[in-house]
């Protein structure tokens, strides 16, 4: 009994912080650039549909999921609310309700966002799934964290384009040392790619035997020195768009001099 009081006041808290947030927290500076394309309108419509039909499917649905999920979806809660304020604390003054600009910002990286880009988001996830768990039930644990994941995903991605407009290659960078969403797990593919050292264009595979017949029509030494347009790895010819010198060594493979 207790466990349900402590979660009915969690829960109404949560929503009633959220619609404040929503209220008190929309931009309105005159020199404010808005980019939210709608998505404070699309997260709300999303959120209030999944976890309305959860909790009336939560009153008619048998539950096939354990009685001790209860006070780890209690737990959850508090986590995910203790996030989402931490966040919204840390950034003041620049966090808005809508996805909103200014000149004057600045690209924060204390406390939480040191860890992740977007941390209230987080917490909110983590809301999400308590409902869902608290629920005890698959199909409204599906409802109710699938469809707002989806809704905040989509809010990131268009936060994230804003946020590289406003502060530009400072923000890439941060991109790249600092996950979006879970510490360590998620990793958006594009982000995946961007990692990556760039492969060398062109690549053909050539034998041993071409390339030692390359060393003999060359005629030169082992230790002659070449300009050639073409460079040889240990396994293939790769093309290069650039002249490079290099040193001939007796088993025909040129490595690079310097």
């Amino acid at each position: 009994m207790t466990l349900s009081i402590w979660w009915t006041g969690l829960y109404l808290g949560w929503v009633a912080g959220e619609i404040f947030i929503a209220i008190a927290t929309r931009t309105r500076r005159a020199d404010a650039k808005v980019q939210d394309r709608g998505t404070q309108v699309l997260l709300w419509i999303v959120i209030i549909v999944a976890l309305t039909l959860s909790g009336w499917l939560q009153s008619i649905l048998h539950h096939d999921m354990p009685h001790a999920l209860r006070p780890i979806s209690l737990a959850l809660l508090v986590a995910g609310l203790v996030i989402r304020i931490a966040a919204i604390l840390t950034l003041g003054r620049s966090f808005t309700a809508n996805v909103a600009t200014h000149a004057a910002q600045t690209l924060e990286r204390r406390g939480l966002y040191r860890i992740v880009r977007h941390p209230s988001y987080l917490g909110m996830e983590i809301i999400f799934l308590a409902i869902g768990l608290h629920a005890r039930s698959w199909i409204c644990l599906a409802i109710s964290f699938i469809p707002p994941t989806l809704a905040v995903l989509y809010r990131i991605h268009v936060e994230e384009i804003a946020l590289r407009s406003l502060f530009g290659d400072e923000y890439v960078a941060y991109s790249r040392t600092t996950r979006r969403l879970i510490p360590g797990i998620y990793q958006p593919p594009s982000e995946r790619r961007a990692r990556r050292t760039p492969r060398l264009p062109h690549r053909r595979i050539i034998s041993q035997r071409t390339r030692n017949s390359i060393a003999r029509n060359a005629l030169i030494s082992p230790s002659q020195e070449i300009v050639c347009p073409l460079t040889f790895g240990g396994s293939g010819l790769l093309h290069s768009p650039s002249s490079a010198r290099y040193s001939l060594f007796p088993s025909a493979n040129l490595t690079r001099k310097a």
